[in-house]
């Protein structure tokens, strides 16, 4: 949100014909982003976990759900490689993205996973079915670098 993107990623979802049906900002707790990332953790150098945790901690996080045909495969093509120095022009990590551990943002990778994350994410809100007419919901986390 620092870095004012919101706008601009909104409007590439809605260009791209998928529909954000909910949006919220967060300051997540250690808790809640030691659950979300449990599966990272696993896998990345442990000294690095740390720095994940506390570059979403820099400043609030703009929560969305998003609605549209296949929408987490659309998600994942629309945001690109992690890594924003590898991903392609034209995605909003390849566009947008500045620093490996600043991911400017994530999105489910699986239906099960969006819909275990909006769960965490939004446990108090009501969200559409995620097999709705238009596909799965996907929950897409964008840190404060905006």
């Amino acid at each position: 949100m620092a870095r004012g993107l919101a706008p601009e990623i909104i409007r590439r979802i809605h260009q791209k014909g998928l529909e954000v049906i909910i949006m919220r900002q967060a300051w997540p707790s250690t808790m809640l982003l030691e659950n979300h990332y449990a599966e990272v953790k696993k896998t990345v150098d442990p000294a690095r976990f740390p720095l994940i945790i506390k570059s979403m901690q820099t400043g609030p996080v703009q929560v969305m759900v998003v609605r549209g045909y296949n929408a987490v495969g659309a998600m994942r093509h629309l945001l690109g490689a992690t890594n924003p120095q590898t991903a392609l022009p034209g995605t909003l990590r390849g566009d947008l993205g500045v620093d490996y551990d600043d991911n400017t943002c994530h999105a489910s990778a699986t239906a099960l996973e969006a819909s275990d994350e909006i769960g965490r994410w939004l446990p108090l809100m009501t969200c559409p079915d995620a097999q709705s007419a238009y596909g799965v919901t996907t929950p897409l986390l964008c840190p404060d670098q905006f």
